[in-house]
């Protein structure tokens, strides 16, 4: 399997191509893929702000682009 930082690095770019680059600059460039396990990816964000806007605006773009990388 290919390390986490690889895998984000391919799920960020599918993220990218769908999306402005200053929606991905302020939203996406800076998570981390922490974990991946029983089917679920478990991200870091910087703030609680941050994971609410995530979790309204961003949530079908990465589950997408994590079925299309894994």
């Amino acid at each position: 399997m290919e390390s986490l930082n690889q895998v984000w690095t391919l799920v960020a770019d599918q993220c990218r191509s769908h999306m402005t680059e200053v929606s991905f600059n302020t939203f996406i460039r800076n998570l981390s893929l922490l974990d991946i396990a029983g089917g679920e990816a478990t991200l870091f964000v910087r703030s609680p702000v941050q994971r609410e806007l995530i979790l309204k605006n961003f949530i079908p773009l990465l589950t997408q682009s994590f079925r299309e990388v894994m």
